[in-house]
């Protein structure tokens, strides 16, 4: 298995059934949805050894907040888009040069669902010259950018949670004594 800072942030595709059950790889319970598309890894799961939190990856748009763009698919109306390249995080010291690569398709992250699989069942998605694609680690529309984005979308979501609780507690309780004092 690949250590932890060379599989964050870098795309995948399924194996496939008859692959999985050939290296006798139990296959994850997913809808075939997911199956079919690439997968962003974000990151490992914690206290689930072999474990990786998986994005999928469409080429249809999505509303703001359900998906995030990936480059040369425009950014707006966007907040963030993210971009790929073609190598390693390190330099090599033969003096390769890292270049920006895409996707064979304008694509999309989907942001709205995660899912937890093992990494086994996964197999590297190369760009045209067979290097893996990954997301680029640093500056904008990298790895850095994309967890802060998901980590203020949270946090945002499970504050509007909490003014709706508040919201449905106040109106349930002046609701039910609209209903009680109508009682004869």
């Amino acid at each position: 298995m690949a250590p932890r800072n060379k599989v964050e942030g870098r795309i995948y595709s399924f194996r496939s059934r008859a692959e999985c059950a050939d290296l006798g790889i139990a296959y994850p319970d997913l809808p075939k949805l997911v199956t079919c598309h690439m997968v962003f890894v974000l990151n490992w799961v914690p206290k689930r050894p072999g474990y990786v939190k998986v994005m999928t990856i469409t080429s249809k748009a999505r509303p703001v907040g359900e998906c995030i763009p990936i480059a040369p698919t425009r950014k707006r109306p966007y907040p963030i888009q993210i971009h790929l390249q073609n190598g390693p995080e390190e330099n090599h010291p033969n003096g390769r040069i890292i270049y920006p690569t895409t996707l064979p398709k304008f694509s999309y992250l989907r942001i709205d669902s995660s899912y937890e699989i093992p990494l086994s069942v996964l197999k590297e998605a190369n760009d045209y010259f067979g290097d893996q694609l990954m997301q680029r680690p640093k500056k904008t529309g990298g790895l850095g950018e994309l967890r802060s984005y998901l980590r203020s979308m949270e946090r945002s979501q499970q504050k509007q949670g909490a003014i709706t609780e508040e919201l449905i507690s106040a109106f349930g309780r002046q609701l039910l004594e609209d209903v009680v004092s109508q009682v004869p």
